[in-house]
Order: structure tokens, then C-alpha cells, then sequence
């Protein structure tokens, strides 16, 4: 684990102590999740135009922060976050 600070635009940013758990990048987007040492998510998304990040404490937070873009989607598959439904 390592001490971490995540910018965000329009609001404060977050320190925390902890690790990387998964980052996925595009042409134009990156995004990275990470897993404090009190438990809780971390996501942060950076675009070309701002850097957004939320402190999510459920897999379900997290999915609703990111939604259900490609890259997003990529991010869960390489997280073992599971994204669909079965029917």
C-alpha cells in the first residue's frame, strides 16, 4: 500500500492510503479504480476536459459512478467486476 492523492476538478481532492486495482486508457479517457486501506473504492475518470473521481464503498457505487461505457466496461472485465445479466 501507498500514500495517494487523486485531483479532482471542482472539488476537494482525495488522499488516501492504498493500491491500484485496475486503470484502463482510450484515445481521449483514462480511467483508474483503486482499493483504500479502509475498504473503500476509489474511482477516478480523466477525460480530456476534466478529472472527476468519487469514494465508492460497494461494487455497485462504483458502476454507478462509471456507468456502462466500452472503457468502463473494460475497466470491470479487467477488475473481475461482473457487468451484465444473465438470463
Amino acid at each position: 500500500m501507498q500514500q495517494l492523492h487523486i485531483y479532482r476538478d471542482h472539488d476537494f481532492d482525495i488522499k488516501f492510503t492504498g493500491k491500484l486495482i485496475s486503470k484502463i486508457s482510450s484515445k481521449n479517457a483514462e480511467i483508474s479504480l483503486f482499493l483504500s486501506d479502509k475498504n473503500y473504492y476509489i474511482t477516478q475518470r480523466k477525460d480530456a476536459d476534466k478529472c472527476e473521481a468519487h469514494i465508492c464503498k460497494s461494487i455497485d457505487e462504483i458502476i454507478h459512478f462509471l456507468g456502462y461505457d466500452k472503457l468502463s466496461k473494460a475497466l470491470y472485465a479487467n477488475a473481475d467486476i461482473k457487468y451484465w445479466i444473465e438470463a
